[in-house]
């Protein structure tokens, strides 16, 4: 109803939410048609009685335990008191911004598909772009991959663009990096599609010496194993060293490029970093002389082949 339109809108308001939020209740989502949006409840449950229509009414609606229920219940009535018609403007107000919201929306998708090159977005393109076009275009470019951003979140990717470079971590693993006027968003699953971790346990005298890359102790690894790739604070004592550092510098170390640092893939446990892909394994699950037990680490194709690398 309208009523529950203008409610909507004054709660995603005091939530901070954007232009999206404030747009209400949409009348059409998908297969779902709301033919009353722009009627009143007071107004329904008025027409029922006038029929003489029995209607059933949540009996949680009247509870103050939710902060939906006191906008209806205390902040509604107030705003009425000031303006009989108040229900009726900011429903009529979400109407308007929607209408505006979808003519900007559809000009950030254009400017995505103009900056759009491979997996990357072309920064010169983006620059000098109106905020309120760009940062629907950066919203939707992470919502692509699953990405919500919200206000503060956009605004670092803008002050990233401002910037000219470097890397900006975002929320669910993501990151950002902005390397030679280029603009990539890295997921935390990185270009890991076509293959999968395999974890196998077998004696230590049944495994080559050329697999020990990819094998660690497993009486000396924690609970809650865990496959990822890297997070900001990750550190690493690759075993024979004897120097912990951080992945970031070990990665700079070996020229991994940028755009794949994020498609490195980690097992951890509680502690911290037990093996990197390609690294081999931290120095604290090592395998030596006295392991019993080795966790075996192979990569499965999903394509049907198998290995150990």
């Amino acid at each position: 109803t309208r009523s529950d339109n203008a409610e909507t809108a004054l709660f995603n308001l005091i939530r901070g939410s954007g232009g999206e939020g404030l747009r209400g209740i949409p009348p059409v989502r998908g297969r779902i048609i709301r033919p009353l949006l722009e009627v009143g409840g007071d107004e329904i449950r008025e027409y029922l009685l006038t029929l003489g229509q029995p209607f059933v009414e949540d009996s949680t609606n009247r509870s103050l335990d939710y902060s939906r229920n006191r906008i209806r219940h205390r902040v509604m009535p107030e705003l009425r008191q000031i303006n009989p018609q108040a229900e009726a403007h900011i429903s009529g107000f979400c109407g308007r911004l929607r209408r505006d919201t979808d003519y900007l929306e559809q000009a950030a998708a254009d400017l995505l598909s103009a900056a759009r090159e491979d997996d990357f977005l072309r920064v010169e393109r983006l620059h000098g772009q109106h905020p309120a076009i760009l940062t629907r275009a950066l919203r939707q470019y992470a919502a692509e991959s699953g990405l919500t951003l919200d206000a503060r979140q956009t605004e670092v990717l803008c002050g990233l663009l401002r910037q000219g470079g470097g890397r900006r971590e975002l929320p669910a693993g993501f990151a950002a990096e902005l390397l030679k006027g280029r603009l990539y968003l890295l997921s935390p699953t990185g270009q890991t599609e076509n293959t999968t971790l395999s974890l196998k346990l077998c004696s230590k005298h049944k495994i080559h010496n050329l697999l020990l890359k990819n094998a660690i102790d497993y009486d000396r690894i924690g609970d809650n194993l865990q496959i990822r790739t890297r997070r900001a604070g990750d550190a690493f004592t690759p075993a024979g060293r004897g120097c912990r550092k951080s992945l970031k510098k070990l990665l700079n170390e070996a020229a991994v490029p940028a755009a794949a640092r994020d498609t490195i893939r980690l097992l951890c446990d509680e502690e911290g970093v037990l093996w990197v892909e390609g690294f081999g394994p931290d120095a604290r699950c090592a395998v030596t002389e006295s392991t019993e037990t080795v966790l075996l680490i192979g990569f499965d194709d999903i394509s049907g082949g198998s290995h150990n690398a």
